[in-house]
């Protein structure tokens, strides 16, 4: 398996960013997408190919994510978090 985009992601947790996995007859499509807290930005990515080739699959998904500005939503995901869980005021 690839490793979960949350884990490339930073700020990802709870459910941020959804992700999909698809394999069958050795092949292996990923799919993940990351939405702003209010809905109005969607940043999806997709790899398919070799399932042995999982763990590329995963970093490719995550680079693009991050090449298009996931990283910038899942801090306002996780600001807003906190927020609620009263880490930050």
């Amino acid at each position: 398996m690839p490793p979960a985009p949350e884990r490339q992601l930073p700020g990802a947790r709870d459910g941020q960013p959804l992700w999909h996995i698809d394999v069958a007859h050795g092949a292996l499509r990923l799919t993940a997408i990351v939405l702003s807290l209010d809905g109005t930005r969607t940043i999806r990515a997709e790899s398919r190919g070799a399932e042995h080739e999982a763990a590329r699959h995963g970093t490719a998904v995550a680079d693009d994510l991050l090449s298009r500005g996931a990283a910038e939503i899942l801090a306002e995901v996780q600001q807003a978090h906190a927020a609620v869980e009263g880490i930050q005021p």
